[in-house]
């Protein structure tokens, strides 16, 4: 075999190798989910994909599902995922970069005039709930922030990440 035959034929190889993988990002938080947690999804398959129990079940309609850590979870309505909140993990991002412990500055420039901003009902002022709507009512986003100003919670689904009492 001549050299550059070789050669091309050792490129030709590399190419077709698959890339390596490497790690695999962390999801991002979206008006639709977290990753493979989606709204919508049955609440039966978000209990076993995602190890998680049952804390809170008010009535058949709604349940409050938490992941071991208790740093996830999970809103059913009628037996589907309505809403994912997030506590405590600040490696877990919003699809606009923001995390717990992100400030309300930063929140606000995120969503700019689109936000809508209420007290906090659980917190001293100046906590707010900062809430963006990718569809009004139907698919949004809300940030807890404490009197700091710090993201202490993200909620995103449907119109449950209003229901700050849970099923409750």
């Amino acid at each position: 075999m001549q050299p550059g035959a070789l050669l091309i034929g050792l490129l030709a190889a590399i190419a077709a190798a698959p890339a390596s993988a490497g790690p695999k990002p962390t999801p991002r938080l979206t008006a639709d989910g977290w990753g493979a947690l989606r709204v919508g999804m049955p609440e039966a398959d978000a209990i076993r994909r995602f190890h998680l129990r049952i804390e809170q079940a008010e009535s058949e309609e709604c349940h409050a599902l938490w992941s071991g850590d208790e740093r996830l979870m999970v809103l059913t309505t009628y037996g589907k995922v309505a809403s994912v909140s997030v506590y405590r993990r600040p490696q877990v991002l919003t699809d606009r970069g923001l995390h717990i412990g992100s400030t309300e500055a930063e929140v606000r420039r995120a969503y700019g005039p689109a936000l809508e901003i209420q007290p906090n009902h659980y917190d001293d002022p100046p906590a707010h709930y900062l809430t963006w709507w990718a569809k009004k009512g139907a698919r949004g986003i809300m940030y807890e922030t404490d009197p700091k100003g710090r993201v202490t919670g993200i909620h995103a689904g449907d119109e449950t990440i209003g229901w700050t009492d849970g099923c409750g």
